[in-house]
């Protein structure tokens, strides 16, 4: 139990190289990015003894100043860290050379129990923290980032590109079937570039879902997101909205959501509101194309959000389609 601190829970702010021949998590792989040089794994951190209440750190855990390639959590339930209950971060990824860490198999937000403990924000990336990953594409891997306040998690400010989210659980349960609502599922905002949240395998999936703002919402430029549901139950078959799938805002531009091929699709269905909204002045040269918006996985079964694609606030030269 790592609680109670008036700064950070964990700060690593060390950099190394990958420790050979390490497996942490059991995937069967000795050779990514985040096998080492440091893990932190099986920690309550923000919470009691229990993980059932708060005792919050201001920060969970904060890797800054070039600390790259460490685990946080791992591909086996026994390496799981409950990061809940803090006051700002459950995790904060930050600085230019902080790259190559790996934030897999945690409960972010959540309980052993996975009741709702907030933080303020699940995870944050900022300050040109670039390429690292959250989650993974293999069983167990994916994280559970939901129940925070404000956001699951928030990528933030020029340089803060690269990085990228697959496998994971973002406004829900573990089984994707039930509700733990962040404020806002996934936030990129102006400056960070070229994230993919998502991917063509069926392991980055995304659920996001249930979050009582927006899935997804993008003010950055040059970031994809495909192959998630958004919106759907983890199976893509029942609603399980979030009050927008997809907002692009704030002069987003040349973002892509879906793709041209069948695996790159999205399931964007069962919201509240817009499937996806595009507005605002400089909101230009997105692409939204080959996304199921309003029906379930197989394409035949309606799921309806209150509208599909909206365009407004003089967002000009997006395309539908395609």
């Amino acid at each position: 139990m790592i609680s109670g601190n008036s700064g950070s829970g964990v700060e690593i702010n060390s950099s190394g190289s990958d420790v050979p021949g390490v497996d942490d998590d059991a995937d069967g792989s000795t050779d990514e990015p985040g096998e080492g040089p440091n893990f932190v794994q099986g920690n309550y951190i923000g919470t009691n003894a229990a993980g059932l209440a708060a005792i919050p750190n201001q920060t969970g855990v904060r890797l800054k100043n070039g600390a790259a390639n460490n685990m946080i959590g791992g591909g086996v339930a026994a390496a799981r860290n409950i990061i809940a209950g803090n006051t700002n971060n459950g995790l904060l990824i930050d600085g230019a050379a902080t790259t190559g860490n790996i934030v897999r198999g945690n409960f972010i937000g959540l309980t052993p129990a996975e009741n709702a403990l907030s933080n303020f924000v699940g995870v944050q990336i900022q300050t040109s923290a670039n390429g690292n990953t959250i989650g993974g594409v293999n069983a167990g891997q994916g994280n559970v980032i939901s129940g925070n306040g404000s956001k699951g998690v928030l990528i933030t400010g020029a340089g803060s590109d690269n990085n990228v989210l697959a496998g994971n659980f973002i406004g829900t349960d573990s089984t994707g079937a039930l509700p733990r609502a962040n404020g806002n599922g996934i936030f990129i905002e102006t400056g960070a570039q070229n994230n993919t949240v998502g991917g063509t395998t069926a392991g980055a999936i995304n659920v996001i879902s249930g979050n009582t703002s927006d899935g997804v919402h993008l003010g950055g430029n040059r970031n994809t997101i495909l192959g998630n549901y958004i919106g759907t139950n983890a199976a893509g078959t029942a609603s399980l909205g979030n009050g927008v799938g997809v907002r692009l805002h704030t002069a987003a531009s040349e973002n892509v959501i879906g793709g041209t091929t069948a695996s790159a699709r999205n399931i964007i269905s069962g919201n509240t509101n817009e499937g996806v909204s595009i507005h605002d002045t400089g909101t230009t040269a997105n692409r939204v194309e080959g996304n199921y918006i309003g029906v379930d996985v197989s394409g035949s079964v309606s799921l309806a959000n209150a509208m599909g694609v909206t365009i407004d606030n003089a967002a000009t030269g997006n395309t539908i389609g395609g």
